[in-house]
């Protein structure tokens, strides 16, 4: 089947008033900031009124976007500023040019999505701030090998915009127990943030949260200048699935608590109900760290926002080993003392004879 390509000419870029360079979103200046010459533009202006965001109904929603089809082929993006063209991957709202390294900016309108991000959240950690916070997160797995912390120093780390739909509920769940214990739990859901993009890992993200809800912003193009934007693959029918599926754990997380120790594993919903649903789409930031070791690969994301770090890091075969000798020789301790005493002594003998030996007698 052939792929279809969407045509489209980047956004106008933000150029730099004092040389003409181009204008990026600076996290800790909080405003566009021109990386050649210094310049630095007005803060964006904020309303001093919090801004208050559309909710759409879940049901209509779901019968609005029947005919999209958001990871449909490529887009052919003509450079604003060399005019050559390039190619964004499906998923790619917003990346720079390969030819002359612009920064480029796809409207939404060119993707002819039913839904697009309504707002965003700036970026508000700078990379040097999100790579320390990688190094901290690897230093507290304490079975990781310690060069990943060099890694964490060197390797690249990349900013990207993640489009996140948010869901609003009403939940009623029925749960019972083998025994024939029956009860109900209500729970009001409010923002529940479900990854739009489909090669994103849904348990690393939500240990990235929360996002400041303060720092939300109507979407503005400026935020996204000189970042890369994530369009979302995730329809909204698989996100509504998904978003179902963690309310249901929570759920019955929330009930097991109330319950003896003994009912909670029995404990299982049998409906659940949910009223009041609305949805919507926003924009968050994401600093990702991928690496490789022994030839697997891993990633450590950090939140944009706030630098709370999260990841995946593998076990050092070292650590693991002598995790694995000193629980053999506290078994040997409980069982035999004061065999399991002699132990060390005899390690520290043989490993004295093994230094004096080249000198021998």
């Amino acid at each position: 089947m052939r792929v279809p390509i969407i045509e489209a000419i980047a956004e106008r870029q933000f150029t730099c008033p004092g040389c003409g360079g181009e204008l990026a979103w600076h996290p800790a200046q909080k405003t566009l900031v021109c990386p050649c010459c210094g310049t630095a533009l007005p803060p964006i202006p904020q309303s001093a009124v919090a801004p208050t965001f559309v909710e759409h109904g879940l049901t209509e929603s779901l019968r609005a976007i029947a005919g999209d089809h958001a990871d449909a082929g490529k887009v052919a993006v003509q450079c604003g500023n060399c005019r050559a063209v390039s190619y964004f991957d499906r998923g790619t709202a917003a990346d720079r040019c390969p030819f002359c390294g612009s920064a480029e900016v796809v409207s939404y309108d060119a993707f002819h999505d039913t839904f697009r991000p309504e707002s965003i959240v700036p970026f508000l950690v700078a990379a040097e701030d999100a790579r320390a916070a990688a190094v901290r997160w690897i230093r507290g797995e304490w079975l990781a090998p310690s060069k990943l912390a060099r890694l964490a120093r060197t390797d690249a780390v990349k900013g990207t915009y993640l489009p996140f739909w948010t869901f609003d509920a009403h939940a009623v769940a029925h749960w019972d127990i083998a025994s024939g214990t029956r009860g109900i739990i209500e729970t009001d859901f409010g923002d529940l943030l479900i990854c739009g993009d489909r090669d994103a890992d849904p348990q690393l993200f939500e240990q990235l949260e929360p996002f400041p809800a303060k720092a939300l912003r109507p979407y503005d193009p400026r935020y996204v200048a000189g970042w890369t934007a994530v369009r979302a693959q995730r329809a909204l029918d698989e996100a509504t699935t998904l978003a179902h599926a963690r309310m249901e754990r929570e759920l019955a997380a929330a009930a097991k608590r109330d319950r003896p120790a003994k009912e909670r594993e029995k404990l299982r919903l049998s409906t659940v109900e949910y009223l009041r649903e609305t949805c919507k789409q926003t924009l968050l930031p994401v600093w990702l760290l991928d690496y490789r070791y022994l030839g697997k690969s891993y990633r450590i994301a950090v939140n944009g926002a706030t630098g709370q770090a999260a990841g995946y890091a593998p076990k050092s075969l070292l650590k693991l080993t002598l995790l694995g000798l000193a629980a053999c020789w506290l078994y040997l301790f409980f069982q035999d003392p004061e065999t399991a005493l002699e132990v060390p002594l005899w390690i520290a003998r043989r490993l004295w004879w093994a230094i004096i030996r080249p000198f021998g007698q």
